[in-house]
């Protein structure tokens, strides 16, 4: 289960795509943990599982650009890296060419340096400095 700090990211972000990026939130993984998030959200289906691996949302922007979302707690997390590569590969098969899904990252305030250098470390420098990464904190 998740922690109760994740989860508060998790609903700040949905919050902040939807207020800053015009992002209609479409799927969220609650986590047994609804009280933590905004009641608009309790009822929507989970997100989309790919290669074993499910985002925390998935929301769809006013251009039909599909969008995922992902808290982070611990930088030291087993799965950190596999998540982040993961993720920030998905893309919408549907468009030729397929178009890049942008992956919205979003850490306590503490890790978020940490957070960014950690993204340039793992070669995906390029994908934040185009906008398919960002990383944003609370």
């Amino acid at each position: 289960m998740a922690s109760e700090e994740h989860q508060i990211l998790v609903n700040k972000l949905a919050l902040a795509l939807e207020r800053r990026g015009n992002i209609t939130i479409q799927a969220i993984d609650l986590a047994g943990a609804p009280q933590h998030f905004d009641p608009k959200y309790r009822d929507l289906p989970l997100p989309s599982t790919r290669e074993g691996s499910i985002p925390d949302l998935e929301g769809m922007d006013a251009n039909g650009v599909a969008h995922l979302g992902e808290a982070e707690t611990d930088m030291n997390a087993d799965n950190l890296d596999d998540q982040l590569k993961n993720f920030s590969n998905w893309a919408m098969t549907n468009t030729d060419p397929p178009t890049p899904i942008p992956l919205h990252v979003i850490v306590p305030k503490r890790i978020w340096p940490e957070m960014k250098s950690r993204i340039r470390d793992m070669g995906l420098g390029d994908k934040m400095d185009s906008g398919d990464i960002a990383v944003w904190y609370a």
